[in-house]
């Protein structure tokens, strides 16, 4: 299951929960860190990368990732925290891979279709890329209908497009 620090990433820990416990399997939880940066202006210089910058990176997303292990142990699932630096995507892709993993759970926030209108983002990247089955937790934002904070999800595959 890979994760990152977004506001819905609980929903999708508790889906791999479930579809983990449906198939008496454990979890490897992994967060992509992006010590590279997104951007050149915020990119930490390489001959930090392995020294205590990276090490400060680390602790402070095992201590941000550490509420997502409790959830997911919670539920009565095995969890492994698995940390990796580099693209997300061919990192998600390398740790599916080296794990032999049966399924991997993502998210993806479907509130704007504008993301979807200029071009193949994320998750139709890990979706062509990865070779498994991919589980897409889709996060549509609020609904104030059903009680505060309500959040809708809806569980999407390669076949959903």
């Amino acid at each position: 299951m890979a994760v990152d620090f977004a506001t819905h990433a609980g929903e999708i820990c508790d889906a791999g929960a479930e579809l983990a416990r449906d198939l008496d399997a454990p979890i490897v939880l992994l967060h992509v860190l992006q010590l590279g940066g997104v951007r050149p202006e915020i990119a930490i210089r390489v001959e930090d990368r392995a020294g205590p910058v990276r090490e400060l990176v680390e602790q402070d997303a095992t201590r941000l990732m550490a509420p997502l292990v409790e959830r997911v142990e919670a539920a009565g699932v095995r969890v492994e925290l698995q940390l990796r630096d580099g693209d997300p995507i061919a990192r998600i892709r390398a740790a599916v891979i080296e794990n032999d993993a049966r399924y991997l759970v993502i998210g993806s926030d479907i509130s704007s279709g504008l993301k979807r209108l200029l071009g193949a983002g994320f998750t139709e990247q890990i979706l062509h890329s990865t070779p498994c089955p991919v589980l897409v937790v889709r996060t549509m934002g609020t609904d104030p209908a059903p009680g505060p904070g309500a959040v809708r999800t809806r569980v999407a595959t390669e076949a959903d497009g």
